[in-house]
């Protein structure tokens, strides 16, 4: 009877609007690290993408520690690989309106953290990565990249 009881408390939980939204965010979440850019000392941190509360939304969130403070990093949600940058300019197209992102701002301890609520569907398949620039006026810099995985 312990399996029939498991089946049943499954059940239970996948067919409740909260038991089906829980087992889907689940499996509906890419993750990363985040490193300094080609192997020097600098800021690090994560980044969650998960679906928005709102229909066709996409949250992202952005979390660094260990950078300048007082620093102003703009960065992007991008599709293909980390690394792929051509020519000082970013080869693989930011996901979702540009204005879109609020640049990080760096406290006194050297933390930041970025939220945004991108108007797109949820990504469901691809490669997603994220790149979080020195400043609006040196975009070509990379401080810290991050290759996403679900």
């Amino acid at each position: 009877m312990p399996g029939l009881q498991a089946m049943l408390a499954f059940l239970s939980l996948s067919t409740s609007p909260e038991g089906a939204k829980a087992l889907r965010n689940a499996h509906t979440k890419w993750s990363t690290d985040l490193a300094p850019h080609a192997g020097f000392a600098g800021p690090h941190g994560t980044v969650v993408v998960e679906p928005g509360a709102k229909p066709n939304h996409t949250l992202v969130r952005v979390v660094i520690s260990g950078d300048t403070p007082g620093a102003m990093r703009p960065w992007h949600l991008h599709s293909g690989t980390c690394g792929g940058v051509s020519d000082g300019l970013l080869a693989d197209p930011i996901v979702g309106p540009e204005q879109s992102y609020a640049k990080i701002r760096i406290n006194a301890r050297g933390n930041g953290v970025a939220v945004v609520d991108l108007p797109i569907p949820f990504p469901e398949v691809g490669e997603l990565f994220v790149h979080v620039h020195e400043s609006a006026k040196i975009m070509r810099h990379i401080v810290t990249c991050g290759q996403l995985a679900r």
